[in-house]
């Protein structure tokens, strides 16, 4: 898999995720359900809105923060 980069801050960020073929994820009603399922380590809605969405859709989640590790397998942990 190819590592894909966006240079960050953008003030056209949704033009660059689309130039570098990021795909856009909506908030599903699965996404929702799964919030429930989660255990409370983390209690920044969000991200535990980010984690449900990564769970659900078995995708890979790139953070700095650790915590997202117990409740995913494929963490990309970044520094700070």
């Amino acid at each position: 898999m190819a590592i894909k980069n966006i240079l960050l801050p953008s003030k056209h960020i949704a033009e660059d995720i689309g130039a570098q073929d990021f795909q856009w994820l909506a908030i599903s009603p699965y996404h929702a359900q799964t919030v429930l399922e989660l255990e409370g380590y983390h209690k920044d809605p969000f991200d535990r809105l980010l984690i449900a969405q990564a769970k659900y859709e078995v995708i890979q989640v790139v953070t700095y923060d650790r915590i997202f590790t117990d409740y995913l397998d494929d963490v990309l942990l970044i520094r700070k």
